[in-house]
């Protein structure tokens, strides 16, 4: 027996005392991180970093890798699993400087350093990020001071 709804999976198999195994099953959902970073040698390692963000101010997310892919076409180069918890991975992605020009218009670059924990769900994740990749980029905080 299958039972399914927008968020599981789970099944149900008979054992022969009699007993049953359930299996639950989350559906993830798929986080990308998407960085550009206009090098500056002066700032060494304290970059200006941008990431990709929705006009909603979120991340590229969807349940499935394929849907993303189609999303931002075959240039989408999606990395290794970053970070996970028990309902969403989050994958390094890239995409091809000369593609970045031609975004859904629903998508656009936002400096790190112009968002804050209050209006991102994301954002611990997204500094976590950056320091992985060997930045260390320059915090809201730091900017207003």
């Amino acid at each position: 027996m299958v039972n399914h709804d927008a968020h599981s999976l789970t099944t149900q198999t008979p054992l022969l005392d009699g007993g049953v195994i359930f299996y639950y099953y989350v559906n993830m959902l798929n986080k990308l991180i998407i960085g550009k970073v206009n090098f500056d040698p002066a700032l060494e390692k304290r970059q200006h970093v941008q990431i990709l963000l929705d006009s909603n101010n979120e991340l590229p997310s969807a349940d499935s890798l394929t849907v993303l892919s189609e999303e931002f076409g075959h240039n989408l180069d999606i990395g290794k699993v970053f970070y996970e918890n028990d309902s969403e991975k989050f994958y390094f992605a890239s995409i091809p400087e000369e593609s970045q020009e031609n975004l859904p218009d629903k998508w656009g670059f936002v400096l790190v350093e112009n968002l804050t924990p209050e209006k991102y769900t994301d954002y611990e994740i997204i500094l976590k990020a950056i320091e992985e990749l060997g930045y260390e980029p320059i915090a809201h905080e730091e900017k207003i001071a």
